[in-house]
């Protein structure tokens, strides 16, 4: 529990709201070595899932795993902070992952610039392309069990 508040007999705060400020604290603090490597393992599930779903991995998904790849690049830096976890097996398993997202996702690993988009910074970890506007919806996640 990050943070509660409830009202009063009169419908009143009992203390001062602030829920968007605890959210907002959570979602830029740091993680631990261990809450990063954790974070890690999810996700190579998450991929996993992902690729063993026909036509999830498209159009309408990559922006999100282009973003989900940033993430976990800049945490294999922290995972490698803690006790136990190597530098290159985070790496090769990133390196992995990402040719699986590649293979899943061929068209998207090539930039694309028309008109007047501009392209994104290109981030080390990552080489997919422009995102385009996701298509129809009607393909649902893969779950994350927590």
């Amino acid at each position: 529990l990050l943070y509660e508040n409830t009202r009063d007999s009169r419908g009143g705060w009992q203390s001062e709201p602030k829920a968007a400020e605890v959210l907002r604290e959570e979602q830029n603090r740091r993680l631990s070595p261990r809450e990063a490597a954790d974070w890690l393992a999810r996700y190579e599930q998450v991929v996993a899932d992902a690729v063993a779903r026909p036509g999830y991995l498209g159009p309408a998904t990559e922006p999100a795993f282009r973003l989900l790849e940033r993430d976990a690049a800049s945490l294999v830096v922290v995972a490698a902070a803690g006790a136990g976890v190597s530098v290159g097996e985070l790496r090769r398993l990133a390196s992995a992952r990402r040719a699986v997202l590649q293979a899943a996702m061929p068209s998207l690993t090539r930039p694309r610039l028309a008109g007047n988009i501009r392209a994104e910074p290109s981030s080390p970890s990552t080489s997919f392309g422009q995102p385009q506007r996701p298509s129809a919806p009607g393909r649902e996640p893969p779950g994350l069990a927590f």
